[in-house]
């Protein structure tokens, strides 16, 4: 048992990293425990982790190679040697003056790491920016240089985190300065704030002077590099399309470094939104209505970031006689259509009743259910 430790847990995962059980706490001195309850009937990886007093991972180590966990009896899973758990920053090196247009932090890759916190504050310790990042991607992020001072020191440290959602300590702070060097960086498009569907086309665009205010071609440029902060890399144009971003909140930065030197940048935001779910549930396919009465129609409609839409106005029924004419229209959950849209609409025959949904980011789904009317 190392100094500060008080236990440790475990948890086993499957090949593809999936957390299958957790385990412990177990007494350090003990270098031993068991770990019960884990799904049976595949290849298992079980880690080891210390942890100290305040549930922090000081050490952690795992089964170099998967084994076969039968069902209904115990496997051993060998020895595990645990090592240090957390991450060594690697650049920039502390204290050191970096172009804002090139400015990236980077440390080594943590075995067992699922994720990474990184966090950047400035010279009176107040966070300015918490940045995660994925560990299948490398370990490296951009922060923004928005707001910040030639003058000024900035700090950044490294929190690592497995599958198991266990935390490392912050990793030791190092300090780095900016440089901004004249050139002007103006984003046209898409607008600071805004909002493009998931799948859909984002169009970027932008403008770059010299410090003179002189209108500057891809050909003046040294470097162009558009970055998003949960892509990465998106395209080194002044103008470009793309319809594959992620959905999620997107920091966008553009940073671009002339021939003779000077430097210049600008960030965004940019809310790349998932589309609603719209479900019809009555009437249903292959409904029948042979009365007089009128049909009160059920629907849900769910969204990823309102998770539920209950707004009247987000949601519209339409319903259309066999011969396609839109008779009549309704808002909510559960609207009531009259049964002289029947009579007037065209009797009997097959009608058609849609939902679309509209989230209050403006997307949109709909679904639709064809259903006969008979006159009594």
């Amino acid at each position: 048992a190392q100094a500060g430790l008080i236990g440790s847990g475990a948890a086993a995962y499957d090949t593809g990293g999936a957390l299958l059980q957790t385990g412990g706490p177990w007494a350090c001195g003990d270098h031993a425990g068991t770990l019960s309850l884990v799904p049976a009937n595949r290849q298992v990886r079980v880690a080891i982790v210390g942890l100290d007093a305040d549930g922090i991972a000081l050490y952690r180590g795992q089964s170099s190679d998967a084994f076969y966990l039968p069902g209904g009896v115990s496997v051993d899973a060998g020895l595990i040697v645990a090592g240090s758990f957390g991450a060594a920053l690697t650049s920039p090196a502390d204290g050191e003056n970096v172009p804002a247009s090139t400015l990236t932090l980077t440390w080594n890759a943590v075995p067992g790491a699922e994720s990474y916190v990184v966090q950047v504050a400035d010279y009176n310790a107040i966070i300015l920016e918490t940045l995660p990042v994925n560990a299948s991607a490398a370990p490296s992020c951009r922060p923004s240089t928005a707001g910040m001072s030639e003058d000024m020191p900035y700090s950044w440290q490294v929190e690592v985190v497995d599958g198991a959602g266990n935390t490392s300590p912050p990793s030791a702070t190092r300090q780095f300065y900016v440089s901004f060097d004249g050139l002007g960086v103006t984003v046209i498009t898409p607008a600071d704030g805004g909002v493009v569907q998931l799948g859909a086309s984002a169009t970027f665009s932008a403008e770059i002077t010299a410090p003179g205010g002189a209108a500057l071609t891809l050909a003046d440029l040294s470097s162009l590099e558009w970055y998003s902060s949960i892509d990465g890399p998106l395209g080194g144009q002044l103008n470009f399309s793309t319809s594959t971003l992620t959905s999620g909140d997107h920091t966008i930065y553009l940073n671009a470094e002339a021939l003779d030197g000077y430097y210049g940048s600008a960030s965004l935001s940019l809310l790349v939104n998932r589309p609603p779910v719209a479900t019809i549930i009555f009437p249903y396919v292959g409904y029948t209505d042979t009365g007089p009465s009128d049909i009160t129609c059920n629907g849900t409609a769910t969204d990823p970031e309102d998770t539920t839409i209950t707004e009247a106005a987000n949601l519209l029924w339409q319903l259309y006689s066999p011969g396609g004419t839109l008779l009549d229209t309704a808002n909510g959950i559960n609207p009531t259509f009259s049964a002289s849209n029947y009579s007037s609409g065209g009797g009997n025959g097959d009608y058609t009743i849609t939902f679309q949904v509209t989230d209050s980011n403006g997307g949109t789904d709909s679904d639709s259910v064809v259903f006969t009317w008979m006159s009594p």
